[in-house]
């Protein structure tokens, strides 16, 4: 059937704008699922797992559910429906969600938005990362080399970050991250990401420290940031 055929190769997906970053993965229970969507001249990518299947003469198709590292909670259906009678053939697409809770966002390490922390990885298109500790998280979860881009919020200073043979090469060479976060009421993604920024060396990052009194927090070299990120990204595709 060669709409069986589309869906195995993910076609359904083919919208220009959205792509399977994984096009090789089968459609199988358990299965992993990452598709890339282009949001504002940037890449940003949800993780799906494939939670059952269906596989007949007359019906072919699958579910998956949104994992952990989505900002939605949900389930979308795709379905291709044979009728031999009539030799005719339907699609169904089939989709439920919700927001998740703003607490589960603070482990998601991609932004739907441009948020100043851009990371390429090798073969794929570049996507936002929501703070400076995801930005080196996503190389490590992933388990592919890349660069990061970024800003000193101060100063404008380019920041770039490399790993490659998991060798980190930061420039400029002084550079380092400082962990923050503000006391005002809503979200974590509002209250301490966008607080969690590379700066060009340490003087840097304390004089935006001492600037905003609203911030509390404190700096933290390459070797503990990359130490952060690795604790709390490194494992997530295999959870």
């Amino acid at each position: 059937m060669v709409a069986r055929e589309a869906l195995l190769r993910w076609e359904q997906f083919d919208f220009g704008w959205v792509q399977i970053a994984n096009p090789g993965a089968k459609i199988a229970p358990g299965q992993l699922v990452a598709v890339e969507v282009h949001t504002a001249c940037l890449w940003s990518i949800s993780l799906n797992r494939i939670a059952e299947t269906v596989d007949s003469p007359t019906r072919f198709g699958f579910m998956y559910t949104t994992t952990a590292f989505h900002v939605e909670e949900g389930q979308e259906r795709f379905v291709i429906d044979f009728d031999p009678e009539t030799a005719s053939v339907s699609y169904l697409i089939e989709a439920v969600s919700r927001p998740r809770h703003p607490l589960a966002r603070i482990a998601y390490p991609f932004s739907r938005r441009p948020t100043g922390h851009t990371v390429h990885l090798t073969g794929h298109p570049p996507v936002a990362a929501m703070c400076a500790i995801d930005a080196l998280g996503i190389p490590l979860m992933t388990g592919t080399d890349g660069v990061i881009d970024s800003t000193d919020p101060t100063t404008g200073t380019p920041i770039r970050v490399h790993l490659r043979d998991d060798e980190w090469t930061w420039q400029p060479a002084t550079a380092v991250v400082a962990i923050a976060h503000t006391d005002c009421c809503g979200t974590l993604a509002d209250t301490l990401c966008g607080s969690i920024n590379f700066h060009s060396d340490q003087n840097h990052a304390q004089s935006y420290l001492d600037n905003h009194p609203e911030l509390h927090g404190h700096i933290v070299d390459q070797a503990d940031a990359i130490a952060l990120a690795d604790c709390a990204f490194r494992r997530l595709l295999a959870s």
